[in-house]
Parts: structure tokens; sequence; C-alpha cells
């Protein structure tokens, strides 16, 4: 049922809305740049593989669009963004790294400041205890007195 209607509004859709920006290909280079542009779209009914390496219906009528528009002289980016213009960034195996910047780099922030906290941070030290100089007398200490009134009681 998905595939007949993504065929169908495959079929029906009139073109991708700009003048293509590239030459008309020869025909042996359609085949492979149907083939290399057709490796990075993601199909829409199966689960993890590429437009290239499906043979649902769905892949198979993409892969048809695909050609007919390199036929026609759009760039691999003009048809990458047809697609990501129908389907979402989704439709993309490897997702673009500009706009996900974000989930690529804040787990190696994170990491990195995590190390620096864990590393970088000083021992926190204990006070160091009153020492005893010589001719300090324990009575003139006022805690030193009160801790002997309560130890002979």
């Amino acid at each position: 049922m998905i595939a007949l209607w993504l065929g169908a509004a495959l079929a029906l859709d009139p073109g991708v809305g700009v003048e293509p920006l590239g030459e008309v290909p020869a025909a042996e280079q359609v085949d492979h740049l149907t083939q290399h542009i057709s490796k990075k779209l993601r199909c829409p009914v199966c689960q993890g593989l590429s437009v290239a390496d499906s043979s649902a219906d769905a892949a198979v009528a993409m892969k048809a669009r695909i050609q007919e528009l390199v036929e026609q002289g759009y760039t691999e980016a003009q048809i990458v963004d047809y697609f990501i213009d129908r389907y979402g960034e989704w439709v993309l195996l490897e997702p673009k790294v500009d706009t996900n910047l974000v989930v690529w780099v804040l787990p190696v922030v994170a990491l990195v400041v995590g190390l620096g906290v864990l590393f970088g941070r000083k021992r926190e030290e204990a006070p160091p205890e009153p020492a005893l100089r010589p001719g300090h007398e324990l009575a003139d200490d006022p805690y030193a007195a009160r801790v002997l009134a309560e130890l002979e009681d």
C-alpha cells in the first residue's frame, strides 16, 4: 500500500521545483550516478537498507525517480534535497553533521569536562592541626582547658 502511494506520488510530482544546475551526463555515467545517490538514501519501507540495496517497490520507485532526475541534469545535492523535502532528514543513511553538530560534539565535550573535573581538582586537604609550640601552656588555650576540664570529670 505504501509502495503504491509512494510510486504514484513520485510519478505525479512534476519536478524538483528548480532548474537543473548540472549538465546532462553521458549515458554511461547515469547508472553510476544513480547507484551512487541511491546508496546515500534510506528505503522508506525497509529497516536500515539503502535504496540501492532494497528490492521493495518503494525503493524501486525512488531509484527510478533518481535516475530520471540524473538524466535531466540535476546535481547530487539537488536530488538529495528533493528527497529530504519529501521525507525529512530521516531519508539520509548518514545524517548531516552540520545540523546534528550538538549530537556529535556534546558527548565528547561532556567527557573532556568530566575528566578535567575529576583529575584537575585538587584534593581537599585537612586543616593542619595546631601544633604545640615550646613554652605553650595548655591552660592558656581556652579550648584545651575545656577539654582537660571535661576529662577530669
